[in-house]
């Protein structure tokens, strides 16, 4: 499913499953068990790698949002100079601001 938000989330389990069966990871006091810390880095430019094209704002945001749910410890948003459209660049800025704020949400509760 490559050029898609969902396949995000297929890689994420993919590099978790990886980190966990290698014994990659941070380790957590309470469990004792390895828990892989692993980050999102989002293509924001298309023409290679997983988009064809790049992606809509809203499919970038879509990625950002099921990059979160499927335990994402951090995002990373790839762009390339001269290959991201100005309105991905600006979605990119807002995105920003709205991980900042669910990471400062989640870091509270945890």
């Amino acid at each position: 499913m490559h050029g898609s938000p969902l396949d995000v989330a297929e890689r994420l389990a993919t590099v978790s499953h990886e980190l966990s069966r290698d014994g990659g990871g941070n380790r957590d006091q309470r469990s004792r068990h390895a828990v892989p810390e692993v980050w999102a880095v989002l293509q924001a430019f298309g023409g290679e790698g997983h988009w064809a094209r790049a992606p809509s704002p809203n499919e970038l945001r879509a990625s950002v949002y099921v990059s979160l749910v499927h335990g994402a410890s951090g995002i990373l948003l790839w762009l390339r100079e001269g290959n991201t459209p100005q309105p991905l660049v600006q979605a990119t800025k807002r995105l920003r601001e709205v991980c900042v704020c669910v990471f400062r949400q989640i870091d509270c509760i945890s």
